[in-house]
């Protein structure tokens, strides 16, 4: 498979378990892998639109010129033209991808944030991916190097591990890790919430937390989730909707009995717009139903408004949602 086929296929966000050829063409070497996974992260990383460091335009560049010349001599100007394309608007949208350090083996550490508002799906070097979403950072090795494969998050996740037994995958968030080996699942753990959630859509999964200097693990099934309270160190297992996995896979979020507090910190990281109560009460105010991203704030408002038991207000000005009772 041409390297141009791999950009194109990247840039339609073909996924690579439903093309035979392009799952082929990656696994013919390391170089080919290792290339196809940096420029997969690239064009996800762009959806953020930060800033690009100096630095990494540079070497942006060097690895451009260095592909010039060899196209030249394969005389391929249209691969020359998408490999140009893909660093210019990596240019002009921003910062792609922050390196952070290296160790003795060489191993980079990125990380990769994405803005409240925003999602973006990459694909780890194992070949796991990850959906990041709503002011969420996650930091990961370019490489997995020795018995584990160790991530940090900060922030939401869902996961879809590739499986090695011999290796497990480590998610740390907070006073929290999640060990698996290979399943789907999902983390939220922002630092300004009361508590880490982690929830298994399929496989298994151990969660572990610790608050001061005690551990306490639990294992998961499928259709449960693991509930870590930050302000009491308790960890407890409950039965969940998992069809939650959509709001990752598809921008669509249900909730059940959810307090118009919570809902207002997950509409500030969807939407980047802050919830004001202007009535104290309504905060604890309860409800059910669908969000779906795609929809504009305006349009979820009026379906809470339909959804609430007793009437509300409420009036957008810049970036802020006020609300209160009639």
């Amino acid at each position: 498979m041409e390297k141009e086929k791999i950009i194109q296929s990247i840039i339609e966000r073909q996924a690579l378990k439903d093309s035979k050829d392009l799952q082929e063409a990656v696994q013919q070497s390391n170089e080919t892998k290792n290339e196809f996974m940096r420029m997969k992260n690239l064009w996800a990383l762009m959806q953020t639109g930060k800033g690009m460091k100096d630095m990494e335009v540079e070497n942006d560049f060097i690895s451009l010129q260095g592909r010039i010349k060899q196209s030249k001599r394969q005389k391929n100007l249209r691969v020359i033209l998408r490999y140009a394309a893909i660093v210019i608007i990596a240019m002009v949208s921003g910062y792609l991808m922050n390196n952070i350090g290296s160790t003795g083996h060489e191993v980079t550490t990125n990380v990769m944030e994405v803005p409240k508002g925003n999602r973006s799906h990459m694909l780890l070097s194992d070949g796991t991916e990850v959906w990041i979403s709503n002011g969420s950072k996650l930091t990961y090795p370019a490489n997995f190097i020795g018995g584990e494969r160790n991530v940090q998050l900060t922030g939401e996740a869902f996961f879809h591990v590739k499986r090695n037994e011999k290796k497990p995958f480590h998610v740390n968030v907070g006073d929290v890790k999640v060990k698996v080996l290979g399943t789907e699942f999902a983390v939220v753990g922002y630092p300004e919430d009361r508590q880490i959630e982690t929830v298994l859509v399929s496989g298994s999964v151990e969660v572990t937390s610790r608050y001061n200097n005690k551990e306490t693990t639990m294992i998961l099934q499928p259709g449960y989730k693991a509930t870590y309270n930050k302000s009491r160190g308790t960890l407890k297992k409950d039965k969940t909707d998992i069809s939650f996995a959509k709001f990752w896979l598809d921008g669509i979020y249900q909730f059940t009995d959810e307090s118009f507090i919570d809902l207002a910190n997950k509409i500030d990281r969807i939407y980047n717009m802050q919830i004001v109560f202007e009535d104290e009460s309504l905060k604890n105010r309860k409800f059910r139903g669908t969000i779906d991203i795609n929809n504009n704030v305006n349009i979820l408002m009026q379906l809470l408004q339909k959804a609430s038991g007793e009437p509300f207000e409420y009036r957008i000005e810049n970036n802020h949602i006020y609300v209160t009772s009639e």
